[in-house]
């Protein structure tokens, strides 16, 4: 008869609760709320518009064994200062979590854990007569909600060592790990990623802001350089410092003046939009260096031609420093297309780049748009109270407790503002991580960025 293993773990308590026996205890899977839709009171069907798993609430029958009563009383107690400790990490967000750890067969391989939130110990009606008490055997019934999932013991990783990136995307290096969904994410539900983003460019400069991105959206539809635009006709110049899908290339943007005016645009056509399906990008815009970059303010606009009287969207302007510090941009959010998901075909309809000055008339060099998958992105801004990372330190988000912090040396701390929910993983999926680093100085297409990525499994039912 397989015998199965029941603890509380965690807390500050300073050791595990175990039970001499488990009496009863079936893990319970979480209700589904539901949003629905019904066009008419009278109509047939609907459509579920969201769903979201709730908080699971069980009990576990339990006995608890010892020399003395005291002793029993003792490991009681324990129980319910852990369920105390648990309030606590909900509340106050102090102390370390508390998990019920179940391990069906008890063979100490096959473990899962679920956080408890709260719980109560209720004594067995025959708790005070001899063949309890006086035996010192208590039976119990424990109380608890946790979470609606279950997860893995230990962390799994994605790749066994650190893996190279770089700061572009381009025909030669990539801005991106492809995480492959047959080796690389297990479990049924979403995960929080574990990360190490580390700066590997041995030079002066420091790594400072991070745009990190996990999607299913492939590579090809998250950069547009500025020599494949649509209009005006390219006239791209060569230069190693910047991308380039067959060779490294800028473009040289028209005059901005003082009057708002259309800079440059890209054809979106029906491949693009059907992978986008209405999604969300993050768009930065990465210029040759920060020349003419001051001062002026950017827009993005959706239009159904090249003429300039197309435009049926328009978003928010983004206005840069008089003296900007870095050559990235960041144009804000657009949602390609503009107007949902719909069946395709998609009529081509053309992103464009507007801009102007507060005074003056100048040109600037453009080298290409990143657009990072927004839906489930993470924006780690550099605090005051740092320079940034320097070489060979790093950037640590543990994803599962919503926690980041920078290690360089025996430097350590919070030092970032951080943006964006914690970044989960997909099973079953293809998908893609995302990078584009900021530096403190003009940022460097050469600049290598080091990864290291883990998740926790997590399944409904186990």
């Amino acid at each position: 008869m397989a015998t199965h293993t029941l603890k509380i773990t965690g807390g500050d308590l300073g050791a595990d609760i175990t039970f001499n026996k488990v009496y009863e205890y079936v893990p319970r899977s979480p209700e589904v709320q539901t949003i629905d839709y019904n066009p008419g009171a009278l109509a047939d069907g609907g459509d579920i518009l969201n769903t979201a798993f709730r908080n699971v609430t069980e009990s576990a029958y339990v006995c608890i064994t010892d020399s003395t009563t005291s002793a029993v009383r003792t490991r009681i107690n324990a129980i319910e200062r852990i369920f105390r400790y648990a309030e606590r990490k909900q509340r106050l967000n102090q102390g370390s979590s508390v998990y019920v750890v179940w391990d069906p067969g008890g063979t100490g391989s096959t473990g899962y854990r679920s956080e408890i939130l709260t719980g109560r110990v209720e004594l067995d009606e025959g708790a005070f007569k001899a063949t309890q008490w006086e035996k010192t055997r208590i039976r119990l019934r424990l109380t608890w909600t946790r979470r609606f999932y279950w997860e893995d013991l230990t962390a799994t990783d994605f790749w066994i060592d650190w893996i190279t990136i770089y700061n572009h995307n381009d025909s030669g290096h990539d801005n991106f790990y492809q995480i492959d969904v047959t080796t690389e994410v297990a479990g049924t539900l979403p995960s929080p990623v574990t990360l190490w983003i580390r700066n590997t460019l041995n030079d002066a400069t420091y790594m400072t802001d991070v745009y990190a991105s996990i999607s299913t959206i492939t590579n090809t539809y998250t950069v547009l350089e500025a020599e494949s635009a649509a209009d005006p006709t390219p006239t791209p110049e060569s230069d190693a410092t910047c991308s380039g899908t067959a060779t490294q290339e800028k473009e040289t943007l028209p005059a901005i003046g003082t009057s708002e005016a259309e800079l440059i645009e890209w054809a979106i056509n029906n491949s693009w939009q059907t992978t986008w399906q209405g999604r969300y990008a993050r768009v930065i815009a990465r210029f040759a260096d920060t020349t003419n970059l001051g001062s002026t303010t950017w827009r993005l606009k959706w239009g159904s031609s090249t003429a300039t009287g197309s435009v049926f969207w328009t978003g928010p302007s983004i206005t840069t420093a008089a003296s900007p510090s870095s050559n990235l941009v960041d144009l804000g959010l657009i949602r390609i297309p503009p107007y949902g998901i719909k069946e395709s075909p998609y009529q081509t309809i053309y992103l464009k780049l507007w801009g102007k000055r507060d005074t003056g008339s100048s040109a600037c060099a453009l080298d290409c748009l990143f657009l990072l998958p927004a839906d489930n992105l993470r924006y780690y801004a550099k605090g005051s109270s740092i320079s940034g990372i320097p070489y060979n330190g790093y950037l640590r988000d543990l994803g599962y407790l919503d926690s980041v912090s920078y290690v360089s040396g025996s430097n350590a701390g919070p030092g970032y503002i951080v943006y964006g929910r914690p970044m989960v993983v997909f099973p079953g999926e293809d998908q893609y991580l995302y990078v584009v680093v900021r530096d403190n100085s003009t940022t460097l297409i050469s600049r290598t960025i080091n990864l290291l990525g883990q998740y926790y499994k997590r399944r409904l039912t186990i």
